[in-house]
Parts: structure tokens; sequence; C-alpha cells
């Protein structure tokens, strides 16, 4: 399968996605969001990191979607999964991101989702 027709990236190399103006509609669906925080960063990240950045958000995208459906889902709860996202599911791809790595993107992302006003969680990290 070629990456235009994922059905996430696919809309996002294509531009089929939604990116208005700064108004939030809180029933704004979890892909687009997605999409926005992916364009935001692209203006402030380098080349690399970026790619890095899409390969995170795309995983993380697909351990939402075992649990709802991003495609309608709002992101109000999309921080409730970060904790098992971090210590279930990326795990399984530590050749691409430390733990470090990965809690430090998931942080960001959902400080992101918090600071746009689509989601009124917040993750708080706990040491041990």
């Amino acid at each position: 399968m070629g990456i235009e027709k994922h059905p996430f990236l696919g809309k996002y190399l294509l531009n089929e996605h939604k990116v208005e103006n700064n108004l939030k509609d809180e029933n704004e669906n979890c892909d687009n969001i997605f999409m926005e925080y992916l364009n935001n960063m692209a203006l402030h990240t380098n080349p690399s990191y970026f790619i890095k950045l899409i390969q995170f958000i795309t995983l993380f995208r697909a351990y939402v979607n075992t649990k709802e459906n991003t495609s309608k889902a709002n992101a109000e709860n999309l921080p409730y999964y970060s904790n098992n996202f971090i210590k279930k599911f990326i795990v399984k791809y530590d050749y691409w991101f430390s733990k470090q790595e990965s809690i430090e993107l998931i942080q960001n992302f959902c400080s992101w989702l918090n600071e746009s006003n689509y989601s009124g969680l917040k993750i708080i990290k706990i040491s041990k």
C-alpha cells in the first residue's frame, strides 16, 4: 500500500484535511486535530525531527483507534490514552523512539491539545 492510500497520511499529504482559522470546534475529530498539530509543528521543527513526529503521531493515532474511531471522536480524551500508549504500545517501536523521547513527544502533544483548547485534561509526569 502506498502512503497516499493510508487513511490518515494520505489526506495529510494530499492536503484534504481541514485547517481553517483560529476558531476551535470542540467537536472536531481527532484526525483533523492530529493534522492541525502536524501543520503547526512543521513550522517549528527541522525536517528530520518532523519525520519522526509524523511517525509518532501516526503510531499514537493507531493506538487510539484500538479504543475509539479517530475519524469520529473529538480530542477531549486523547491525553487519557497517553500513559498506556507509552507503557504498552510504543515499547514495540523502541528502535524508533526511546522511552524518554516518547514521553517528551506525548507531553508536548498533550500540552498543545490543552493550550489549543481541544482538551481540558492535563498529563502530569510523576518521578519514581
